[in-house]
């Protein structure tokens, strides 16, 4: 199992973070490569939640 680590950040991220996660979901089911996926804030979002911009 391969975990992965998804941190969209602001701006673009936000927009195109979600494609690339929908790419590797189908890439995996493809080819059975066995993918967990863990959202995290960063960024301002990470910042106005816990004080500070990285996780």
């Amino acid at each position: 199992m391969y975990k992965i680590a998804v941190l969209a950040g602001d701006g673009i991220g936000r927009e195109i973070v979600p494609q690339a996660v929908a790419t590797l979901q189908k890439i995996s089911k493809k080819f059975d490569i066995p993918l967990e996926f863990h959202e995290g804030l960063i960024s301002e979002d990470a910042y106005n939640k816990y004080g500070h911009p990285l996780p």
